[in-house]
């Protein structure tokens, strides 16, 4: 489920639209970036990323629709626009640059693990009742119950250092890569509760 997420937004920032963001300097380009970031607008954030990078996301757009995203983009696009950030400069060299982003945003680890336990139990006690549950209604169950977590109003932040990659083409700056730290911000700590999990599961084996 991790995989598919990280897959399936990664796919539809670069396939939406590609359009160049013209500005004078990286930080302006990965400014207007985290400001569609905010609104989780894809749109617009495509909008910033390197054209040329959109070849590297054939392969993930055949496999994925930007359809299954959507069950998703409820909760965490509440919480994107939660999340706050300073640029704190950029290190440029020719057209290549490292722009420097401190984030606070909402800290989703306990949520997102409370969910996924609460599929997995009730996944087993149907197994155990003779019915074995779909992926689509584990997904489901994940979902409904982020979403009621969600609605309880607690509220944890965290804070993030992230480097972000920009690259210049045609005196353009674009955004040219975003590692599993950017996504962690954007998606409440998905990635990282995800990987947590994947890691105590393996352990039970």
């Amino acid at each position: 489920m991790k995989r598919k997420l990280f897959s399936i937004i990664l796919a539809a920032i670069f396939v939406i639209s590609l359009v160049g963001c013209s500005s004078a300097k990286p930080e302006d380009t990965v400014d207007v970036f985290l400001k569609n970031t905010q609104e989780l607008n894809l749109e617009k954030m495509a909008e910033s990323m390197n054209p040329d990078l959109k070849d590297s996301f054939d392969e993930i757009t055949s496999e994925e629709s930007d359809d299954s995203l959507s069950d998703y983009l409820d909760y965490f696009r509440k919480n994107a626009a939660k999340m706050t950030y300073e640029i704190k400069g950029a290190e440029v060299d020719g057209d290549s640059a490292v722009v420097t982003v401190d984030f606070k945003y909402i800290d989703g680890t306990d949520v997102l693990e409370d969910a996924f336990a609460k599929a997995f139990e009730e996944a087993i006690s149907q197994a155990f009742a003779g019915r074995e549950m779909s992926e689509e209604e584990i997904e489901d169950l994940f979902i409904e119950t982020l979403n009621s977590s969600e609605s309880e109003g607690k509220e944890t932040f965290a804070t993030k250092t992230v480097k972000i990659d920009c690259g210049k083409k045609d005196n353009k700056w674009y955004i040219d890569d975003l590692d599993e730290d950017f996504f962690d911000v954007i998606f409440c700590n998905y990635l990282s509760s995800m990987d947590e999990i994947d890691k105590n599961l393996d352990e039970l084996e």
